[in-house]
Formats: C-alpha cells, sequence, structure tokens
C-alpha cells in the first residue's frame, strides 16, 4: 500500500521542482484575465500558471481570499500594489521570444502594429475598445512620425480601409493622435471630410477621414509593445522593422566593400536590399529623413544586364529615376538610393550604404 504513495510523492516534488520561479511585480496587471478560479494559497495559484505554456499564462495575481487571475500579458497600471491590499502578482522569468504578440503584425522600433482584418469589422470607437480588450497596453496605432505612417502602409495590408487612432481636428492636414502625444503631417494626402483617419487601401496620394464614427465600420490597426523582456532585439543605433534590423552608415566604400563591411555586423549581415517600395520608402525617410543622400542598397544585375536582383534572390520592387537604370559606359551594375529613387552606378564608385541583419528573438 505504501509503494503506490511514494511514487505520487516523488511524482508531485518533480512538479513543483519543474515550476519557474515566478518574479514579484511593482505594480498590479492591468489586462483582462483569461480565467478566474480559487486556489487555497500563492503556490496553488502559481502552479495553475507554470503548467501552461508562457504564451498561454505570462503571469497570476493572487488575493488573500483565494481568488487567482491568470493572464497572458504582463501589462502593468501604474499604481503600486501597495494601492490594492491582499493582492500579489507575479510573472514568468522572461525567455526568448519573437517581438509581436502570437508571431503576428509589423515590427517598427519599439512598436507593433497589428492588423485586425481577420476580425469583424467595427465603429472607430468599438475598434478602440476592441484593442483595450485584446491587451491592455493596446490601442489603435499612433503613429508618432512619418516613417511609422509609411510602415503601416505596408506591403502585406488588404485592400481595406482600417481604422488609425489619428485625427485631424483643424483640417490643415496636421494629423493629431488620439491621446494628444503628437502632431505629424502624412507624406501625402487630400481629405475627403472631417474626423478620424483611415488607412487607404494601398499607396495612394490620399488619406481618407470621415466624421461617420459611430455608424462606417472598418476593420482596424491595434498598436501594442514588443514582446521583448530579455535583451533589445537590434543592437544600439540600429532600427527594427518586420525580422531585420537596419543602420546607415556615413562612411563611402565600393559596393561590395560596403556589403563585406555589412556582412561583420550582426546575424547574416548584408547590404539592405530593396525588395519592396513600402520598405524602401520607410527606409529612405527612417535613415536618411527624405533627403539627396546617395547610399549603396543591396541589389545588382552584375550575373546578366537588366536582370535586377536583392542579394536575397528575389527581384527589384522600387521607382527608378527618369531613365534609369541605362547602363551608362556599359559599367552600371549597382544600385543607389538618391532622392527617395533607385539609379544604376558602377560598384567601384563609392557611396554612403545601408546595412541590414537578422533581429534577434528578445
Amino acid at each position: 500500500m505504501r509503494r503506490p504513495l511514494l511514487v505520487l510523492l516523488c511524482a508531485a516534488a518533480a512538479a513543483g521542482a519543474g515550476q519557474p520561479s515566478f518574479q514579484l511585480l511593482s505594480g498590479v496587471l492591468a489586462a483582462t484575465p483569461f480565467k478566474t478560479l480559487t486556489t487555497i494559497s500563492n503556490v496553488a495559484c502559481s502552479s495553475r500558471c507554470s503548467r501552461l505554456a508562457y504564451s498561454k499564462c505570462a503571469a497570476y495575481s493572487f488575493a488573500a481570499n483565494g481568488t487567482c487571475w491568470l493572464f497572458r500579458t504582463t501589462c502593468l497600471r501604474t499604481e503600486p500594489s501597495a494601492d490594492h491590499p491582499g493582492v500579489v502578482s507575479y510573472a514568468k522569468p522572461p525567455e526568448p521570444s519573437r517581438w509581436c504578440p502570437d508571431n503576428q503584425g509589423i515590427a517598427f522600433d519599439n512598436r507593433c502594429f497589428m492588423r485586425r482584418h481577420a476580425l469583424i469589422p467595427l465603429t472607430w470607437q468599438a475598434a478602440q475598445q476592441a484593442c483595450k480588450i485584446r491587451d491592455a497596453c493596446s490601442h489603435l496605432a499612433m503613429p508618432t512620425h512619418r516613417a511609422a505612417f509609411l510602415a503601416l502602409w505596408h506591403f502585406k495590408r488588404p485592400n481595406a480601409y482600417e481604422w488609425i487612432g489619428a485625427e485631424d481636428p483643424d483640417g490643415d492636414g496636421v494629423m493629431s493622435n488620439m491621446d494628444g502625444s503628437s502632431s505629424w503631417t502624412p507624406p501625402m494626402y487630400s481629405w475627403a471630410s472631417a474626423g478620424p483617419i483611415l488607412m487607404p487601401d494601398r499607396y495612394l496620394s490620399e488619406i481618407h477621414r470621415t466624421t461617420n464614427v459611430n455608424s462606417n465600420i472598418h476593420y482596424y490597426i491595434c498598436e501594442g509593445d514588443l514582446q521583448c523582456r530579455m535583451n533589445a532585439p537590434c543592437p544600439a543605433g540600429w532600427f527594427l522593422l518586420e525580422q531585420y534590423c537596419y543602420q546607415y552608415f556615413a562612411d563611402s566604400r565600393t559596393w561590395h566593400d560596403a556589403n563585406a563591411f555589412c556582412s561583420t555586423h550582426g546575424t547574416n549581415g548584408q547590404l539592405a536590399s530593396p525588395g519592396s517600395n513600402s520598405i524602401w520608402l520607410v527606409l529612405w525617410d527612417r535613415l536618411l529623413d527624405n533627403t539627396e543622400t546617395r547610399v549603396f542598397m543591396g541589389a545588382h544585375d552584375i550575373g546578366r544586364e537588366g536582370l535586377w536582383y536583392t542579394l536575397d534572390g528575389g527581384g527589384v520592387g522600387v521607382p527608378w529615376l527618369s531613365s534609369q537604370p541605362d547602363n551608362a559606359g556599359g559599367a552600371e551594375h549597382c544600385l543607389e538610393m538618391i532622392g527617395g529613387a533607385a539609379n544604376d552606378i558602377p560598384c567601384d564608385h563609392l557611396r554612403h550604404f545601408i546595412c541590414r541583419s537578422d533581429a534577434q528573438l528578445c
């Protein structure tokens, strides 16, 4: 009779030993718990969370009356736990993860822009609430500068209008985020009416705005924090766009020397590949501030004249200067960016350049 009992005790001890060492949080978890239950102790509450994968349960709160709340996010309120007597909150220790929740969305700098085109279209106010329900630290996307706005105009966008958290209260083309955090002018615009902003269905020379926020329904873009809790995905000074880190270097090198230099920086370092017009425009705005600075990019037609390929092996989907590429002198086989457009030049010319490397799990 004792042997089964001994086996059960050993199994329980092993399960306890394998549980993560939860970290006490300095604030109150602000998200909506995905499960509420009653347990006999703090340890029992932590055990319920530890049984689940990190993406399923990242943190928990326990009250003196035995109430146990399980959370998928560690989003915190600003007030300390002392303001809520008897409630303590803990989080699992950080583990390497991708940048955006559920591997969805576009990672840009320290933010995640998450499309909600697979869900039900909503009014503007309902979309704001839907972002909050998903994650208490999320809200409708509020780009703080032109490059962030261009990142939202992404090639993966669906062909549909989408709500974002910005409006033009004065009708002068200067957009303000709904929390008053910043004002900025989009790259190109023409106004249809007054009110909150909709992203157009593709990169057009207009942004649509509407006053019918209580009746019009659209898909929407939420914005939240990166999931990084262990380390930054990019080196200091580089910026994150999707799964890559980018940086501009102002020293002049030939195309091959520049690519060799990039290969020594980060994982799979190389000259930045201009695979799509949207990423090209973000790099021009974010790193070159829309100037005429001439920089080498990771594309060439060295193998066969007129067939341009990126260093990734894909096609070149960017705007060329007028009458370019022209292979002047029969020796222009490398690509440079100038004023937001592409030009072919000899590979042995000297130019500044933009490097790209793989972003790290964080």
